[in-house]
């Protein structure tokens, strides 16, 4: 016969508290760390609390989760190439990747967001500058060039898939550029009627028909977005990571994207040089390039999340 063992109820309590404390982590971590010497510039959120970035290194795509801060993967590098913006498609599960200078091909990378597979690299434009940032609509990607005028257009098929060869270039008629970076940050309307591009050297936000090209200034008010770099949309509220600023300028924009108002500045006193961002729940996740600091192997980057 077996002898029943009777625990005395404050032991048992504290053995159990102990149990669950060590099993399991603080959920949602304010920030995320990336393989040292990754020098990331690009991030997105994909299905669930799954979220990309990229490397100005060697192009390649890190997979993690916003919700346990984990690494899931990383894919294989893309040869002569970088990862700059990104963005991601939840019909297909792929992520899209701008490619940087058009010295290095002017292309998109696609990556599978599963396997992290690179299912098409595609090349843009043979004159592209520098090609930037990226957006996806239900019928094409756009991309921006920060040393031209136009966004590249890649179509997409009524599943949503790459067409490799649905590839043009669209010209921003009205889009003001000046030496340095121009086209930046790149995002679309809920219902697609516009693009919203900022001008990382001038400050202006533009409104883009994507249809057309023709570009109009929207009017801030006494406000700019100087330092520009990506953007982030939720609803009509606009969020403009301002890189040079360590900081995130949030404007509540009119129903028409014509004219917008600053609400409030998020402050990134921790951060080098904030470059992207994205959405989860009520978090802000921002990721900083630490443009500053030489990219060395040793050098430590991680994704900062503050509230929204």
């Amino acid at each position: 016969m077996k002898r029943l063992i009777v625990l005395p109820a404050l032991l048992l309590v504290l053995i159990l508290t102990g149990a669950a404390g060590a099993a399991s982590p603080a959920p949602f971590p304010d920030t995320i760390s990336l393989p040292d010497g990754f020098f990331p510039e690009g991030i997105v959120v994909g299905k669930g609390s799954n979220f990309y970035a990229g490397s100005l290194v060697d192009g390649r795509l890190f997979h993690g989760d916003v919700r346990s801060g984990q690494q899931l993967g990383q894919s294989d590098p893309v040869p002569g190439q970088l990862a700059v913006g990104l963005a991601f498609d939840e019909r297909t599960n792929l992520v899209y990747s701008a490619g940087g200078p058009g010295a290095m091909g002017g292309k998109v990378a696609i990556f599978d967001g599963r396997s992290l597979d690179l299912v098409h690299n595609i090349t843009l434009s043979p004159a592209a500058g520098f090609v930037n940032d990226v957006i996806i609509t239900r019928e094409a990607a756009y991309l921006t060039d920060s040393f031209a005028p136009v966004l590249y257009r890649l179509g997409l098929d009524p599943n949503g898939l790459p067409d490799p060869g649905d590839v043009s270039t669209l010209f921003l008629d009205g889009f003001g550029t000046t030496q340095g970076f121009n086209a930046n940050g790149i995002v679309a309307t809920s219902d697609d009627r516009w693009l919203l591009v900022v001008n990382s050297s001038s400050g202006l936000l533009y409104r883009v028909d994507p249809a057309t090209g023709v570009s109009e200034v929207v009017d801030l008010g006494s406000e700019n977005a100087l330092s520009g770099d990506g953007m982030v949309l939720d609803g009509t509220t606009l969020y403009v990571v301002q890189n040079a600023f360590q900081q995130v300028a949030v404007f509540q924009m009119r129903d028409d994207f014509s004219t917008g108002h600053l609400l409030k500045i998020i402050d990134l006193p921790e951060s080098e040089t904030p470059t992207t961002a994205d959405l989860f729940g009520s978090g802000l996740y921002i990721v900083d390039a630490r443009f500053g600091t030489p990219p060395l192997p040793s050098v430590s980057y991680e994704v900062t999340r503050v509230d929204k």
